[in-house]
């Protein structure tokens, strides 16, 4: 039975600044076991690219398959990861990979909403989906993340000083 928690797909927030690129962590709870999930988020930031999706350290990251699709112009990535035979993805909660963001080297200061979304690629839709081993898809619960693009911090002027000669 469900404890009272909907099964959850979260992308948090993180700050970045403009001379670099963001990493956005994003994280699943799910009460019972999964064949499989997809997700497909998109962010509607300016002069930002969706880099690459990384399972490592994540809760999928053993899965026996693992997909990352980016759209041509780098605004939506689908990210999959299923089992195979009687495999499943456990109850629990925890990290499910790292989004990968870049950017010109000037943008302006902005913060871009990742959210859900779904795209069909050719013949295929791409949605957000959890997957029971009995084939049964649902919909999470989505929380949708920010990141921040923020000026550099100041950096001040230095005078150093290699030698110095004195006269007494």
């Amino acid at each position: 039975g469900d404890p009272g928690i909907r099964d959850t797909l979260r992308i948090d927030s993180t700050m970045a600044f403009v001379s670099g690129s963001g990493v956005v962590p994003v994280h699943f709870y799910n009460d019972e076991a999964l064949f499989g999930l997809e997700m497909t988020i998109h962010h509607n930031g300016v002069g930002i690219r969706i880099d690459s999706f990384s399972f490592a350290g994540g809760r999928v990251a053993t899965a026996a398959l693992r997909n990352t699709r980016v759209s041509d112009d780098s605004t939506i990535v689908t990210v999959s990861a299923f089992e195979t035979g009687t495999n499943v993805i456990q109850a629990g909660s925890g990290l499910l990979g790292l989004l990968y963001l870049s950017y010109e080297e000037i943008i302006a200061p902005q913060t871009a909403t990742i959210d859900t979304t779904s795209w069909k690629p050719g013949s295929v839709e791409f949605g957000t989906s959890f997957y029971l081993p009995s084939l049964v898809a649902y919909e999470p619960v989505f929380k949708r993340g920010y990141l921040t693009v923020a000026d550099n911090p100041p950096s001040f002027d230095s005078v150093w000083v290699a030698s110095n000669n004195g006269v007494a």
